[in-house]
């Protein structure tokens, strides 16, 4: 089996946007539910300026969190991680953490990969039940959402067998059968 590389393109940054419609969707119920049900005005929220500048900022913070949670889960690893932006595929913009050339085995990359969209949805879950879930739940939509590519890049490294090493690439990913 010889050693493969994958770098998303442009249909694949197409089918990721289109998904992140349908699970931004998902997220909006998931998030919005406790803040509704719990909610002393009956669930209607009223945002002026200052809130939708806030709600800018939150959307930032849990993008640059998620960030940081890949790069101390590739930490735990042994990785030298290194955080930046780039264009997917030249259509979408993004924040990236990488580590170029560190190889992880297949089940440490699902677990980087998985770690920043597990955690940011529980703890933020938990924080949607409280009065600030309010500001809260559309923020976590959008980064539940934005959590869509991290999901294809988990079914990319799902399609390769168990025991198969996953290099971190700026671009992609490197898969080393076994052996390899």
């Amino acid at each position: 089996m010889d050693v493969i590389t994958w770098r998303p393109g442009r249909r694949t940054a197409i089918v990721i946007n289109l998904l992140a419609l349908v699970v931004f969707a998902l997220g909006l119920v998931l998030f919005g539910l406790p803040v509704v049900l719990l909610s002393r005005t009956g669930g209607r929220i009223v945002v002026g300026f200052g809130g939708l500048l806030l709600l800018v900022v939150f959307i930032l913070v849990l993008g640059l969190g998620h960030e940081a949670i890949h790069g101390l889960v590739m930490r735990c690893y042994g990785a030298h991680p290194r955080f930046g932006a780039a264009m997917l595929a030249k259509i979408v913009p993004v924040f990236y953490t990488a580590a170029p050339g560190h190889h992880f085995s297949r089940a440490q990359y699902l677990v980087l990969t998985a770690a920043p969209c597990v955690a940011i949805s529980i703890v933020g879950l938990i924080f949607c039940a409280t009065p600030v879930g309010a500001y809260l739940f559309l923020p976590l939509a959008v980064h539940f959402a934005g959590c869509t590519g991290d999901g294809a890049i988990i079914w990319r490294v799902l399609q390769e067998p168990k025991g198969t090493v996953v290099e971190d690439l700026l671009d992609g990913l490197r898969f080393h059968p076994l052996g390899v």
